[in-house]
């Protein structure tokens, strides 16, 4: 039988167990409101018991207990939740970071606010439609305010492009900076994981305060980069990027992050950024490319690209496509004091055998030496090709009219300008409208630039307000040293029409309006849908956040519920010894 000294060894045992026990349940309320806590549960065990069945053991009704002790304390975590939480935890970095900075973008070009740059380009054109119905003799003020707003537009789209570019170089310091605290993360998950192994080494000892740490840690790391995470046979966390080992064991190896300079094409083949104008960021660990998928950097390596897109494929596109338009009508234009044209030329002609579909026609060609201007009428007979009339044209001094292709050309001799206007009767059309004859203008630029960084206003408008060609014609008949069409104002309506009539085909087709419209639209769609994202990334990570917190968070009042078992068991452990000491008094000082 077993030794009577031995019940209150077995009380003693339960005392500390109990014990124990209590202390583990009060280390779960402490950390109640600690996030990153997982519950601990002292696993209680049997002792081993007095006799164990042999041939040499005393025969008796069984084997006699010997207690209970704490056989672990034991950490309540789900693997299989954490490596989803993980994987998650990369889909919301990415599109959170992408939102954001979405966002961002979107308030560099602040289409939704009064001022934005869609208002600065109606602006402009309006400004050119109002000067079409302005009186000739007084427009001054209307040719300054297109300057003005010219201003306004180019200033605007270099701000633009100069805070994207920026903003762009501020996204590549926070990759940089976001590589230097992974490279932190894993050296610290490393350190963790060489002291959960020395203090493990002890098969009696659970590391679970560190492992709580390493795990909050791998959660910081998830939200940054694609992340795979096994725990081996030996409680150590090994960490992988895409294949490639980042921690193993208590070793950890450094993601290196290199900007380099890359050349890029427009999406229309139009423009080549050299290097220098944009960078990409590649990632190696000890030498071997690795790389990022998904998390915060790959957001705003995303964001990166967005920009570069937006510079290259959309304001770039509009800026270019602003100057080669209104450049393209104003060089065919004339401005107040343009006193004469030196070209014409008339538009292509479907019917060069009989443009004027069999009609008649009177016109007048002017010649003016820079002191007389003579006059010549030239009839047009029904049925005269386009090779006729040039004939008739050819019989005035000092004028050459030829036809190239199905275009009528017409040139004055040096040092003379030229002139037609329409002259006919009722019964007569106007050849100069049915041939589509304009003047090829006095060739000023209105914009000098290539893009968005570099458009501004042409020098030769910028202070020069009289030199907008708003008219597609020029003559001085009158010696005024004035331009005798300055109120045609034809020019000015074919640029004003760009806004919102004239389909640009750089722009896919699409008017001005019609283009900016839609890149803001899509913008806006794109931001949409990366908080669509988010929100179906967190809703998703909530759900597995709640199962973590069943298995793993601490509820007060089960921990209460323990604590009062905990007592009642160390209460009836003390009573064991209390009897027990009776007992021994009996036997020893109670029997003579």
């Amino acid at each position: 039988m077993s030794s009577t000294f031995g019940g209150v060894e077995l009380g003693k045992r339960a005392l500390q167990t109990q014990q124990k026990s209590m202390s583990v349940a009060g280390h779960n309320i402490a950390n109640a409101a600690n996030e990153n806590y997982s519950r601990q549960r002292a696993i209680q065990s049997t002792t081993i018991p007095y006799t164990s069945p042999s041939l040499y053991s005393s025969t008796g009704a069984g084997q006699v207990g010997t207690g209970v002790y704490v056989k672990e304390i034991s950490r309540m975590r789900d693997q299989f939740i954490d490596n989803r939480i993980w994987y998650e935890n990369q889909g919301l970095g990415a599109w959170n970071i992408r939102k954001e900075n979405l966002q961002q973008i979107e308030g560099i070009y602040n289409e939704l606010d009064e001022g934005s740059l869609k208002s600065s380009l109606d602006d402009f054109f309006q400004y050119f439609s109002n000067l079409v119905g302005a009186d000739p003799e007084s427009s001054d003020s209307t040719r300054g305010a297109i300057i003005q707003q010219a201003v306004t537009l180019t200033t605007q789209m270099n701000h633009i492009n100069a805070s994207l570019m920026e903003f762009r170089e501020h996204l590549g310091s926070e990759i940089e900076n976001k590589i230097s605290k992974v490279n932190n993360l894993t050296s610290k998950i490393a350190d963790l994981n060489k002291q959960i192994k020395a203090i493990e080494a002890d098969t009696t000892k659970a590391a679970n305060d560190l492992c709580d740490e390493r795990d909050a840690l791998i959660d910081d790391l998830s939200k940054m980069i694609d992340i795979q995470v096994t725990i081996d046979s030996e409680n150590q966390a090994q960490v992988s990027l895409n294949g490639i080992g980042i921690v193993h064991g208590d070793d950890s190896r450094k993601i290196i992050a290199e900007a380099n300079d890359v050349s890029r094409t427009s999406a229309d083949g139009k423009r080549t950024y050299n290097d220098g104008e944009f960078d990409k960021y590649t990632f190696t660990i000890d030498g071997n490319e690795a790389h990022i998928d998904s998390g915060e950097i790959y957001g705003l390596m995303t964001v990166r690209e967005e920009i570069a897109d937006q510079k290259m494929n959309k304001l770039d596109l509009l800026a270019e496509s602003l100057i080669e338009e209104v450049n393209a009508l104003h060089r065919t234009g004339y401005g107040k004091s343009d006193l004469g044209m030196t070209e014409m030329v008339s538009a292509e002609q479907t019917n060069t055998a009989d443009p004027l579909d069999g009609n008649t026609s009177t016109i007048q060609v002017l010649v003016n030496d820079g002191t007389t201007t003579t006059t010549t009428d030239i009839t047009i007979n029904s049925g005269d090709s386009l090779a006729d009339i040039a004939s008739n044209i050819n019989s005035v001094a000092n004028v050459t009219a030829t036809v190239n292709g199905d275009r009528l050309e017409i040139e004055s001799a040096a040092g003379y300008t030229i002139d037609i206007v329409d002259r006919s009767t009722d019964d007569e059309v106007n050849a100069i409208e049915e041939l589509g004859l304009r003047g090829t203008g006095a060739g000023r630029d209105f914009f000098s630039g290539s893009d968005a960084s570099s458009i501004t206003v042409s020098d030769q408008i910028l202070d020069h307000p009289e030199n907008i060609a708003a008219s597609s014609l020029a003559a001085d008949s009158d010696g005024k040293k004035g331009n005798d069409y300055v109120g045609n104002q034809s020019i000015a309506l074919k640029i004003a029409q760009l806004a919102t009539e004239t389909s640009v085909s750089g722009l896919g087709n699409a008017t001005f309006n019609e283009f900016w419209q839609t890149q803001a639209s899509q913008l806006g769609v794109k931001i949409s849908g990366a908080k669509a994202m988010e929100n179906n990334q967190k809703v998703l990570l909530g759900s597995l956040e709640e199962k973590k917190q069943e298995v793993s968070g601490v509820s007060l009042d089960e921990e209460f519920t323990e604590m009062i078992k905990f007592q009642h068991g160390y209460n009836a452990a003390s009573k064991v010894v209390s009897i027990m000491d009776e007992m021994l008094d009996t036997l020893i000082n109670g029997i003579i």
